[in-house]
């Protein structure tokens, strides 16, 4: 009846309806899977770390085994960390109507007859308020978010004002851990499994390993060793390239929205930019997660380029 019901709705209202929610559902599963990927794998290869290949290697390099060891959970803590601040600091880069009763003036309909709206600022059409310069509405969050970068559905959020410095640190020590772990997993492979730079180099394809699986020739076990490798690769890889593409957007005083458009909307040096991301210490910050260092600004208010 239901399916008929929709059929016959003229307007299709019902029938938009019913792929909104199913979209929305799809959005939240993709999120759950998401953050469990992240949670699960850092937790795997933090474990693999600890005990398989660091004891293998202790074989090999006693001296450093202690420090290796410390070194793993010291990533491993930082990597956790930054990404969980990333989710608990999603919400103070969301801008609503509330934000408005905060400030001098008040932008919202009922007032824009008695109150001028600064001139930087625009409507968002699906929150019908007027929000400041850099900020976007999301339509995956669904609310305007204050300096959006992008959504990530790794982190379930958007990444905004208030959470980018966590995203930063947590792709920079995705770097630094995968690398770590990255070495070791491959000094354990090379000297138990195939060696890397030698003929046996095909059995590090996918396809072979599953097959060798199949035919007894390897341990399941093996094979999920290969497979790791890869999400190591790819892990290490993603980490990278978001490390570095948000330093590039910091030194241009850019979002990735603005460096799409081709446009500047701030006149910032680099250095203040730096610290309206990372805070005066931003040493400290890369570090130790300290979520009470925080960065400057509110994300509302930016010197604005003299053509605004």
């Amino acid at each position: 009846m239901g399916w008929a019901k929709i059929s016959i709705d003229h307007d299709g209202s019902e029938h938009r309806g019913f792929i909104a929610a199913h979209s929305r559902s799809l959005v939240s599963l993709m999120h759950l899977v998401g953050v469990v990927y992240i949670l699960v794998f850092c937790s795997a290869v933090f474990l693999m770390e600890i005990c398989l290949t660091l004891p293998y290697m202790k074989q090999y390099y006693h001296n450093t085994s202690s420090f290796k060891t410390f070194l793993s959970y010291y990533i491993y803590i930082s990597i956790i960390t930054n990404y969980l601040l990333i989710l608990t600091h999603q919400k103070k880069s969301h801008f609503s109507s509330d934000h408005l009763t905060e400030l001098p003036f008040r932008a919202g309909n009922d007032f824009q007859k008695q109150h001028d709206v600064p001139l930087d600022w625009t409507k968002c059409k699906h929150c019908n308020i007027h929000v400041p310069l850099r900020t976007r509405h999301c339509s995956v969050c669904r609310v305007c978010t204050l300096k959006k970068d992008h959504h990530c559905y790794f982190t379930a959020c958007c990444v905004g004002f208030y959470n980018q410095k966590y995203f930063i640190i947590f792709s920079f020590y995705g770097i630094v851990g995968g690398t770590f772990a990255l070495y070791h997993l491959i000094f354990f492979l090379n000297s138990s499994y195939a060696p890397f730079l030698s003929v046996q180099i095909y059995k590090y394809f996918l396809p072979y390993a599953f097959m060798s699986v199949l035919f007894g020739y390897t341990s399941f076990f093996e094979l999920l060793l290969v497979m790791f490798l890869f999400l190591h690769v790819s892990s290490t890889a993603a980490s990278t390239y978001y490390f570095l593409w948000q330093m590039f957007l910091i030194f241009r005083n850019q979002t990735s929205y603005e460096f799409l458009k081709r446009t500047r909307t701030v006149d910032m040096t680099v250095s203040e930019h730096l610290q309206s991301v990372f805070g005066p210490y931003w040493l400290i910050s890369f570090l130790v997660p300290v979520p009470f260092l925080l960065n400057k600004g509110d994300g509302m208010h930016w010197p604005c380029k003299k053509s605004l």
